[in-house]
């Protein structure tokens, strides 16, 4: 489950900025605020492995092209956005998530997202039924791959976070203001797995 920052930051361009609540502002031109939580919901579990192979796999057919060492180039933000959408779509492709025609499979999104664990069943449940009403209302039809897999993937991670359950909740002053802020953002991308390097 834990993504590579770059990963994480390409998948943070995805969505439309925030409004205008400052606090919900990304720094650095990102259209997402980056909100970690990993230290304060424990959610390991909350994809299936075969999910986490799928990806690897998705990565390895349709890897990102390296930056030149030298030339202080960076990534095309278009370009990056599309990427990361297009492996979203390929990992829920790749479990038959997805109609023929790169429709999400309510049904088959239902039944694939459960959880064994009795206290992040209940969440999961009402997770991926919220996330399947509004997960298409950030789409971009003009984009290459708009499925809609990477905005349901954001949906879990943050209903997840925002239902964690009590018996694995970090209870303490920063993850109280996590929770908090997420819940006031509704366009943060929750970040899981342990902090990055880089922060």
């Amino acid at each position: 489950m834990v993504w590579t920052v770059l990963v994480v930051l390409g998948s943070a361009l995805l969505v439309a900025g925030q409004g205008d609540v400052d606090e919900c502002k990304p720094p650095g031109g990102l259209s997402d605020l980056l909100v970690w939580a990993g230290g304060c919901c424990n959610l390991d579990d909350l994809l299936p492995e075969s999910f986490l192979q799928s990806e690897t796999s998705c990565k390895k057919r349709n890897p990102i092209q390296p930056l030149p060492e030298s030339g202080g180039k960076s990534y095309n933000q278009e370009d990056l956005q599309n990427y990361f959408l297009c492996l979203d779509e390929c990992i829920f492709k790749d479990l038959s998530l997805l109609t023929a025609d790169r429709r999400m499979d309510h049904a088959a999104v239902s039944r694939y997202f459960t959880a064994s664990s009795s206290d992040l069943s209940p969440v999961l449940d009402l997770a991926v039924d919220k996330c399947l009403r509004v997960y298409d209302r950030q789409l971009d039809m003009k984009v290459p791959c708009h499925s809609g897999a990477q905005q349901l993937r954001k949906c879990l991670y943050r209903e997840a976070l925002l239902a964690c359950p009590r018996s694995r909740f970090n209870s303490s002053p920063d993850c109280d203001r996590v929770q908090a802020k997420v819940a006031s953002c509704p366009n943060a991308f929750v970040l899981l797995g342990p902090r990055p390097v880089s922060w």
